[in-house]
Order: structure tokens, then C-alpha cells, then sequence
């Protein structure tokens, strides 16, 4: 009796893999996010992310965009962007800049308590770079600093910072870094890891006594 022939079998297709809409890219960038007049574009860091909040006349390549300023937002001790975003007196505050036809960038400043290092003001810079890509944006830059972020918003104005401001407003902010670094144990302890040191901030790192 001759050998059975087993019967053919058709291959299994193959699953098809229809892309997402508003898929986050490959490169973990998430998509931009459309609120009420404005683009939020998420720029991630190792220390946290950042965020651009772009008004709709801000937009790059769109009809009737103008050109517009950079508004850097750094956060208080201890605090973060998406504290940041969540506080309702800061959303205010954007609300405000962004119907004045600024973009602004909610800082994550290097991490919780940078105390305005150059670290963090190196991290603050390429960000800076980047968000200036996605807008249309005049090259003019704004320093705003609240609480803690007040001494990196005063460092970005000092010569030798890595990035031109055009201008810094504060808010119950430090202005005092050898202050600071003397009113506690636990600010202390930060300011020396964030700038490397075992003792007081020189005064050439100091706004206040370069100003």
C-alpha cells in the first residue's frame, strides 16, 4: 500500500497592524495635546518633563502665525511641572501670558531642588533649543522664577549663562543664594550637592552680589 500524503494546509496569515491616530512616536516623545487655545508639547528629560504651551497664534507654519516670545517658568523648591501644571494660581498665570501671545515653557529646572546650578541651567538651555523648534518663535526669551526658581531665573541673566534672557520677572522668589544657603540644614545639604561644593556658594554664583 503506498504512503499516505498528509493534506496541505494554507499558511496562517499574518496579523495586520493598523496604526494608531496620534500614536506616541517611536522615540517615547509624547504627542502633542490640544487644550483650550493652546498646544501643550511634552519635552522629556531625565530629571522630569518639561512643557510648551503654545498659543494657537503661535503656531509654527500656521495661517495668520506671528512670531512669538519665550516665557521659561521655574518651579518652586520641591515642586515640578506637573505640580505646576495642577496649581490653579499658575494656570492663571500661563492663561495670562499665553492670551498676551507668549509660549510658555513650564521648567523642570534639572530636578526638585537645583537651586538655579549651572547643571541645571545647562539642562534648561537644550530644552529651550528644542522648544524653540516647535513654534514660531522670535529668538526672545523671558525668565520668570517662583520661590527657589527666582535664583534660576536671576543666574539666566547673569553673563555667562548658557542661554540670553531679555528679561526676568520673580515672584516671591530667592534672590539670595548664600541667604538661602545659610537659613537651613536642609537647603544647605541641597545647594552643595546641586553645585558641587562642601561650603558656601562663592560670590561670583551668588545674583544678588553679582547684580
Amino acid at each position: 500500500t503506498p504512503p499516505t500524503t498528509p493534506p496541505l494546509r494554507a499558511p496562517t496569515p499574518r496579523p495586520t497592524v493598523t496604526p494608531t491616530p496620534n500614536a506616541t512616536p517611536r522615540t517615547g516623545t509624547p504627542a502633542p495635546q490640544q487644550e483650550a487655545g493652546h498646544t501643550v508639547h511634552t519635552l522629556k528629560r531625565a530629571s522630569g518633563p518639561y512643557y510648551l504651551l503654545v498659543p494657537e497664534r503661535c503656531a509654527a507654519g500656521a495661517a495668520g502665525s506671528e512670531d512669538c516670545a519665550l516665557v521659561i517658568v521655574s518651579h518652586p523648591r520641591a515642586q515640578d511641572t506637573d505640580r505646576l501644571r495642577r496649581s490653579p494660581g499658575v494656570s492663571t498665570l500661563t492663561g495670562g501670558l499665553l492670551r498676551g501671545g507668549f509660549a510658555v515653557l513650564l521648567s523642570q529646572d534639572g530636578g526638585p531642588t537645583t537651586w538655579g546650578s549651572p547643571a541645571a541651567l545647562a539642562e534648561v538651555a537644550g530644552v529651550r533649543q528644542e522648544a524653540g523648534g516647535l513654534f514660531a518663535w522670535n529668538r526672545r526669551t523671558y525668565a520668570l522664577g517662583l520661590s527657589m526658581g527666582g535664583l534660576a531665573a536671576l543666574r539666566s541673566a547673569l553673563p555667562g549663562s548658557p542661554y540670553p534672557v531679555s528679561g526676568v520677572a520673580l515672584i516671591d522668589a530667592w534672590v539670595d543664594l548664600r541667604a538661602a544657603w545659610a537659613s537651613a540644614l536642609s537647603r544647605r545639604a541641597e545647594i552643595n550637592a546641586a553645585y558641587g561644593a562642601a561650603s558656601a556658594p562663592p560670590a561670583h554664583q551668588n545674583p544678588l552680589a553679582v547684580a
